[in-house]
C-alpha cells in the first residue's frame, strides 16, 4: 500500500492513525542511554568509516539521506538497545526536517521497531556485510565487516549477533503473539539460529543448507508422484510399429476385442 500511495503519505497517515501513545512504544524493552559522542555528534571519537561520515554530514550540514538514517543510525541505535523515545528526540534536535509527523513513525516504527511490527514486519537490524554489499564505506575502513569477534571486528556484524542474543534471552517474557519475539525466535537458536535448518543473515532468516536439501527432496518426490501413472487410470496403448520387430502401421484394437487378447495386437506381434 505504501508503494502506491507514496512514503510521505504513508508515514502521515500512519502518524494520525495511532495517536499520541504511539510516541512512547518500547516492544523491544530497549533501555540503555544515548553515549555523549553520539549526542554532541563527534564524528571524530568514532573509528567505523560508515558512522563517522554520517555522524559528520549531520552536524554540518543538519541533514542526511533517509538511507545512512535507517541503515547506520537507527540501525547502531537498535543493535544496542537504545531507549526509543531518547533516540526520536535526538532526530527531531539533529534534523533541519524533523517535524513530529515525519520522525515518530521512522524513528520508533521503522528504525527501532519499537511499535511491535505496526510498519514493519522485523526490525531493520543488518551487520557489517550487508552495509559493505550497500556502500562502499568498507573498503578503506580499519574494521572487516564480515567478523564479529576481535579487534577488527566491525561493530556493526557484532552489534548485530548481540541483539540477536538479547531478543532470545527476552523472547520468552515477552507475549506469544508479539512480531518481534515471532521474528527472534525464528532467527534465533542455539549459538546462532533458530528453528531446525534456519539461520539469520542480515536480518533476513534463510534455509541453511541442509534445510534446502530436505526441501528439494520433497519437491522432487512430489513432481514424481504427481507424474507417475495411477492404478486406475491406466488404459491399453496403442500398439507403435516396432512392436516385437513390427515395421507395420499404427493399429487399433478391433472394436469389441478384449484388451490385452491377441487381438489387440498385430499379426506380426501375435
Amino acid at each position: 500500500m505504501r508503494q502506491v500511495i507514496g512514503w510521505r503519505d504513508y508515514v502521515w497517515n500512519i502518524y494520525w492513525h495511532v495517536g499520541p501513545a504511539y510516541r512512547s512504544r518500547n516492544a523491544l524493552s530497549a533501555r540503555r542511554s544515548l553515549p555523549s559522542w553520539f549526542l554532541e555528534l563527534d564524528a571524530e571519537a568514532v573509528e567505523a568509516r560508515c558512522l563517522s561520515d554520517v555522524l559528520a554530514g549531520v552536524r554540518d550540514r543538519g541533514w542526511v539521506h533517509h538511507i545512512p538514517r535507517l541503515m547506520v543510525l537507527g540501525n547502531y541505535a537498535l543493535q544496542r538497545g537504545w531507549y526509543p523515545a531518547a533516540v526520536t528526540d535526538w532526530f527531531h534536535r539533529c534534523f533541519l526536517d524533523g517535524y513530529d509527523w515525519v520522525m515518530l513513525p521512522n524513528v520508533v516504527g521503522m528504525s527501532q521497531h519499537a511499535d511491535g511490527g505496526l510498519m514493519a514486519t522485523k526490525p531493520y537490524a543488518g551487520g557489517g556485510a550487508y552495509l559493505n554489499r550497500m556502500s562502499d564505506y568498507c573498503s578503506l575502513c580499519r574494521y572487516a565487516p564480515t567478523r564479529r569477534v576481535g579487534a577488527s571486528a566491525c561493530p556493526y556484524t557484532a552489534g548485530y549477533w548481540w541483539f540477536l542474543a538479547r531478543k532470545r534471552r527476552t523472547a520468552g517474557r515477552q507475549p506469544p503473539d508479539d512480531p518481534a519475539v515471532a521474528w527472534a525466535g525464528s532467527a534465533a537458536g542455539p549459538g546462532r539460529g533458530g528453528g531446525a535448518g534456519v539461520r539469520p543473515r542480515f536480518g533476513r532468516p534463510i534455509a541453511s543448507r541442509s534445510g534446502r536439501r530436505e526441501r528439494g527432496s520433497r519437491r522432487r518426490a512430489d513432481r514424481r508422484s504427481r507424474t507417475s501413472p495411477r492404478p486406475d487410470r491406466c488404459r491399453p496403448r496403442r500398439v507403435r510399429p516396432g512392436c516385437r520387430g513390427s515395421s507395420g502401421p499404427l493399429t487399433r484394437a478391433p472394436r469389441g476385442a478384449v484388451p490385452g487378447s491377441a487381438a489387440t495386437a498385430p499379426a506380426s506381434c501375435r
